[in-house]
């Protein structure tokens, strides 16, 4: 599985209960991911929320749900999220990525062209050529991620991901480049440091 979510979810919660205030926050945590979906669960369930509100709860949701591998539910979850809010980029971008770990291609790639079409950005570029990389199109995913730099020349997964395709191709010495210029963007940072260590040990047999 490809490591790295290159987005985040903008939450605005207003006008619900202090409970429900208080599982709006769990649903947003990155702490624990089971505690963090049944929040969500509660406040979804709990019918205080409606349109863009309530399309973040199932982005929120569906991204744990992605990241313990029920695939098919966090592209239920990033399905409602689009019902309640067709333009947003970023339900797309997720479903995408949920899509290329089922091995779901084609709806993989015409949801990261819908996120390009709705934003062309650096991260929406990275976003298909993780997919790209996911399905072992290795050239295409670099093709993406020399545009997203070319968009944004200090984005750092943008660098990591090249990289991590440079590597993939066998091309050590453009991947610890990649990796190189990644960790002067974010020092110290583990994913670029490891793939650094690991281009190097490449490099020198």
């Amino acid at each position: 599985m490809v490591r790295r979510a290159c987005i985040a979810g903008l939450f605005v919660i207003a006008h619900v209960t202090a409970a429900a205030a208080d599982d709006a926050a769990d649903c947003k945590s990155n702490s624990n991911e089971n505690r963090a979906i049944a929040a969500c669960t509660r406040v979804i369930a709990s019918g205080k929320l409606t349109g863009k509100d309530l399309a973040s709860l199932y982005y929120a949701r569906g991204l744990k749900r992605r990241y313990n591998r029920s695939y098919d539910a966090a592209v239920g979850d990033f399905t409602n999220a689009i019902k309640l809010d067709p333009k947003d980029t970023w339900s797309y971008v997720a479903r995408g990525h949920a899509y290329a770990y089922k091995k779901d291609f084609p709806r993989a790639f015409a949801d990261q062209e819908t996120a390009i079409g709705l934003e062309k950005t650096a991260v929406t570029h990275t976003g298909r050529a993780i997919d790209l990389m996911v399905a072992g199109a290795y050239d295409r995913a670099i093709a993406d991620l020399d545009e997203a730099l070319r968009l944004n020349p200090k984005y750092f997964y943008a660098y990591l991901n090249r990289g991590d395709a440079y590597r993939k191709k066998r091309d050590f010495a453009k991947a610890e480049a990649d990796y190189r210029k990644a960790l002067e963007i974010t020092p110290n940072e583990s994913e670029a440091t490891k793939g650094l260590k690991k281009a190097q040990s490449r490099l020198a047999d």
